[in-house]
């Protein structure tokens, strides 16, 4: 099985700086100065891909984002497969020392896919989200650490009220927390097969909040590339507004 996977990480419309990251097998945003729309791809046959966004305000989201993909550069794809919560565990402490350092609160979120022999892996906390388009079928396969989905869980709103509570980006859980203030849970889903044609979709909240699934199923579904569906997803963001920093990885079994 082989992985094709592609990565657009840009500003958006209307914020001044982009405190998302990515990482794609090994690419990620290095030049936090870099106000253009970064672009990377890759093809393997085992891989890690990750989407983060920071908070904090513009220098700390971009350093809380960038310290959390970078810490995924040396791993093995298959001890971040078996052990992925506690190198989220470890993230969150090098994120804690960084806030002692600053004086500040420092924050992001996390979702990652790890695959590697025919196996998949959903892990994640915080909001950013992660997609399965399967036989042109599209299942949310991360899970939202936010006030939002706390109410949908105990039932006291609806799936289509979550969608525009006001609460839907208040995070309950993300990597910046100190452990005197709660052990963070990272939601880690089964390993799950590889089928060929599978195709994942990573992204902050800055694709979900400007388009609905059914817009971004319509995407995917598309006849395009994986590399022009990744630039239709961008552009589509920014069209309906790009009120917030936009990052797409996509990952296609072939």
């Amino acid at each position: 099985m082989k992985l094709i996977s592609e990565g657009r990480c840009g500003r958006g419309v209307v914020r001044q700086s982009n405190q998302d990251n990515l990482f794609v097998n090994g690419k990620y945003r290095e030049a936090l100065s870099d106000r253009e729309m970064m672009s990377c791809s890759d093809v393997a046959e085992a891989g890690i891909y990750a989407v983060c966004d920071g908070m904090g305000g513009e220098q700390y989201g971009e350093e809380a984002s960038l310290l959390a993909v970078e810490a995924l550069r040396c791993l093995p794809v298959k001890d971040f497969f078996d052990h992925g919560p506690a190198y989220l565990r470890e993230m969150n402490r090098s994120l804690c020392t960084l806030m002692r350092q600053r004086g500040a609160r420092i924050g992001t979120t996390f979702v990652g896919l790890s695959a590697v022999g025919d196996m998949g892996r959903i892990l994640n906390i915080g909001d950013s989200r992660a997609y399965l388009l399967r036989a042109g079928r599209l299942t949310k396969l991360s899970r939202d650490h936010t006030q939002a989905q706390q109410m949908l869980d105990l039932k006291l709103i609806t799936l289509e009220q979550a969608a525009s509570h006001p609460d839907r980006h208040k995070l309950t859980q993300h990597l910046g927390i100190f452990p005197e203030e709660m052990i963070i849970e990272p939601y880690e889903s089964d390993g799950f097969p590889l089928y060929r044609g599978d195709l994942f979709l990573l992204c902050s909240d800055g694709l979900t909040d400007m388009l609905t699934e059914v817009e971004l199923a319509q995407i995917l579904h598309g006849p395009l590339r994986v590399s022009e569906k990744a630039d239709c997803l961008y552009k589509a963001a920014v069209q309906h507004g790009g009120k917030d920093n936009i990052t797409v990885v996509l990952v296609q079994a072939v």
